[in-house]
């Protein structure tokens, strides 16, 4: 089945770009988010079981406020200042992406590229966006740049088509 090709002109926004890292450090570090809830319950019902002092629980959970702290930084203050510091240092020209049944097609900066769907290890649509995972980086397409739904619906299907890896799709509308 040949699916149409797809092409997009797509000139991200700093905001857009932060979110998105955000978002792919928040699923990366998620395991310690399960295991700080973990850690919260465990303190919850032991003091619970044998309550002390509010200073000597607030002491035996410090520690894990300070890795909380820690935690934010990383999520949300780190990237932030890379996503500033690539904006201040490139002029961001406009990236055309087409996505086709051979590949995707980049031009970015008059240059040419061509990557293979199995590089694309999962697609995770939200209302602003398409979030691509692509090995250790990632792609976001912002659903502003897709001109209407039946675009919208043609990529949709390519993603469905080609994808090897999980897709994360408003099944409603695909």
């Amino acid at each position: 089945m040949t699916n149409a090709p797809v092409s997009l002109t797509i000139q991200l926004t700093q905001d857009e770009v932060y979110r998105a890292s955000v978002r792919v450090m928040i699923r990366k570090l998620r395991i310690f988010i399960f295991l700080g809830v973990i850690f919260l319950l465990i303190v919850g019902v032991a003091f619970f079981a044998h309550p002390t002092s509010a200073g000597e629980l607030l002491t035996s959970i410090l520690p894990f406020f300070y890795l909380l702290f820690a935690f934010c930084i990383a999520v949300f203050v780190v990237p932030y200042f890379s996503t500033r510091a690539s904006f201040k240092k490139d002029d961001r020209q406009p990236t055309e992406i087409t996505f086709s049944d051979d590949g995707i097609d980049i031009l970015a900066s008059g240059e040419s590229s061509h990557a293979d769907w199995e590089v694309i290890l999962n697609v995770k649509e939200s209302p602003g966006d398409f979030l691509i995972s692509v090995s250790k980086s990632f792609w976001t397409i912002p659903k502003r740049t897709i001109p209407d739904e039946i675009i919208l619906a043609r990529l949709r299907k390519l993603f469905i088509a080609n994808v090897q890896g999980k897709l994360y799709l408003y099944q409603d509308q695909a």
